[in-house]
């Protein structure tokens, strides 16, 4: 997915994973690969040739048009400095910077992402865990531990941090309580207040770089639901 998303809207993914992996070993079942997603880039086409230019974006989504290198009429300009959103010419002007960093947000934006899946007890959740990545193992044996005990727990897992998932308000907010557990200082938990209205999420954070222990995880979350 963060090849398609790279790929397919021109934008850098920068893909979050565990350093604790680095140092793990595990079975892991391969992928079918005719079952994975297919790619399609936002390659310019024939029809174009004559007005095209590498600035130009597609109204629908910002992302500009990738032409093949080697054809006539098509050639790609590289560059590390800011160009005229028109153009292409190197700019240094406040308005055009404020137009192109608006512009890349609005493309990063309308990038198309699954829902996030809530786990557990659906419909009836007392309290909801979230969580990112690699931490997924470790919250779903800890919220399965206290449904166990009869305890009415849901989960949802996010892979897509930056857009969110169209349903991330609705979810977050469908439950009493709902706390957001991180191997950091409470970054995602942060994030989601910000960028979601009137949520104020319980947090649980280490910094050890270890996995989450699931006993301590249950303990804490036990406690958030008695209190």
């Amino acid at each position: 997915m963060a090849c398609k998303i790279a790929l397919e809207h021109l934008t850098p993914v920068i893909l979050l994973t565990d350093g604790f992996i680095a140092n793990g070993s595990a079975a892991w079942r391969l992928p079918d690969i005719n079952a994975l997603p297919s790619i399609h880039p936002h390659y310019a086409t024939p029809e174009m040739k004559g007005a095209y230019s590498p600035y130009k974006r597609d109204p629908k989504t910002d992302t500009r048009y990738w032409a093949v290198p080697g054809q006539e009429g098509y050639e790609h300009i590289i560059g590390g400095l800011e160009k005229d959103s028109e153009t292409g010419v190197i700019s240094t002007e406040p308005d055009n910077h404020n137009l192109m960093v608006h512009l890349r947000a609005s493309k990063v934006a309308k990038i198309e992402v699954p829902d996030v899946e809530i786990l557990g007890d659906k419909d009836d959740a007392e309290l909801l865990i979230v969580g990112f990545g690699s931490t997924y193992g470790h919250l779903y044996s800890a919220m399965e531990e206290m449904r166990k005990v009869g305890k009415k727990v849901a989960m949802a897992q996010f892979e897509f941090i930056n857009p969110l998932p169209k349903n991330t308000e609705e979810v977050l907010k469908r439950y009493p309580k709902v706390v957001v557990a991180e191997q950091n200082l409470g970054q995602f938990a942060k994030y989601l207040r910000g960028q979601i209205d009137d949520f104020v999420p319980y947090q649980y954070n280490e910094v050890k770089g270890q996995p989450f222990v699931v006993a301590q995880l249950v303990e804490a979350f036990d406690k958030i639901l008695r209190d």
